[in-house]
């Protein structure tokens, strides 16, 4: 894993899944389709993330199809910072 799909998975298993540190759902986990992110569990992690990496979300950026996994949230977050 990259450091940013590391903090990002760390992020939803110990804030919104509830686990433990040492677990980590899949990078390929679909998180919307399996009810791992619902809307307020996806409004708190595009909070986390435009704090921790320094970033703004746009609207434009808010597509189901960028929150659908760990790798593609990475990919978001990498997209934004250049």
């Amino acid at each position: 894993m990259t450091p940013v799909q590391t903090t990002i998975a760390r992020y939803i298993a110990q804030d919104i899944l509830h686990l433990g540190p040492a677990s980590t759902p899949p990078l390929d986990q679909p998180l919307l389709a399996d009810q791992v992110l619902d809307s307020l569990g996806l409004q708190n992690l595009i909070t986390f993330i435009e704090a921790e990496f320094s970033l703004s979300i746009g609207d434009d950026d808010l597509l189901p199809e960028n929150f659908e996994s760990i790798r593609t949230i990475a990919e978001l977050v990498e997209r934004l910072r250049c």
